[in-house]
């Protein structure tokens, strides 16, 4: 079997908020985001469904405390340090978004 790699583009999410209808994640401004696989559903679809469709939320959250960094003053970098730093404080929150948004 061979290995295709792709470069791949990414593109910012669709906005939220999100709602669960059913066992389909849908934007609020319309559009499907997810449906969940019905050939298994388990226990944990609905705790799931309910983590998929906080996302957006969560994602918000994450940025706005980052930016509230009293270390780095939301540079992700401690001011002051030659050659710079990345920032203790946030770093950990940084590397989620990262995640989040599919640089990691």
């Amino acid at each position: 079997m061979s290995e295709h790699h792709t470069t791949e583009t990414i593109v910012a999410h669709t906005p939220g908020p999100w709602r669960i209808d059913g066992l389909t994640i849908e934007s609020v401004r319309g559009g499907n985001i997810c449906l969940v696989n019905l050939a298994r559903p388990e226990a944990p679809t609905k705790a799931n469904l309910a983590l998929i469709a906080a996302a957006p939320d969560l994602l918000a959250l994450c940025k706005r405390y980052a930016e509230e960094c009293s270390e780095c003053a939301g540079t992700g970098i401690i001011i002051g340090t030659l050659p710079s730093e990345d920032c203790p404080d946030c770093s950990d929150i940084r590397a989620v978004i990262a995640k989040a948004e599919g640089r990691k």
